[in-house]
């Protein structure tokens, strides 16, 4: 019965025709009041919480969830860098991370204290600065973004980087830099 209501609500064919002796009868049948109340009241749960969960990205729960998809794992930190989210950025990389610039030009980031430390900016930017994913290819445990960093003063323009990004066991590992020119 339950279940037949639900489905006759959800398709919009509960159409109410006579209500009679606290009974609704409609195109599918005749309901009792309290039992239309807990079907619908069930049935907005269902919809309401498949709003929220549409609402929030996949990637934004991976790294607590110990995905193990590395696409996953990177988009997690990109949304939770662009979101100035420092804990939610370090969930992403495994505890003995190494993070190298290829360049020579920044020192090799090693380990979770000094990833931190070296992300602690993201607290003191303004909201609007952030880096958009231009293209990202992946394979295996490898992912590689070209990114553009947005939201920096108009002297400084729109920097672009390469990004590669080695996944293992849901985390981060190793993430290379490679110089731009």
């Amino acid at each position: 019965m339950v279940v037949d209501l639900l489905v006759c609500a959800f398709y919009g064919l509960a159409v109410m025709r006579h209500v009679s002796h606290g009974r609704i009868i409609t195109a599918c049948g005749t309901i009792p009041f309290t039992e239309l109340e807990k079907s619908m009241s069930r049935l907005m749960q269902v919809v309401s919480t498949c709003v929220l969960l549409m609402l929030v990205p996949l990637s934004a729960a991976a790294c607590g969830n110990k995905s193990a998809d590395p696409i996953q794992i990177v988009q997690a930190q990109v949304d939770a860098y662009n979101a100035h989210d420092i804990d939610a950025f370090a969930a992403c990389y495994a505890d003995n991370v190494t993070i190298s610039d290829l360049s020579g030009k920044r020192p090799t980031i090693t380990g979770m204290s000094a990833l931190k430390k070296a992300y602690a900016f993201l607290a003191r930017e303004p909201k609007d600065f952030r880096v958009a994913i231009i293209q990202r290819a992946a394979s295996g445990p490898t992912v590689v973004d070209h990114e553009r960093v947005i939201g920096l003063p108009a002297d400084k323009g729109q920097p672009e980087a390469i990004a590669v990004y080695e996944v293992r066991d849901g985390k981060i590992q190793n993430v290379w830099f490679p110089p731009n020119k």
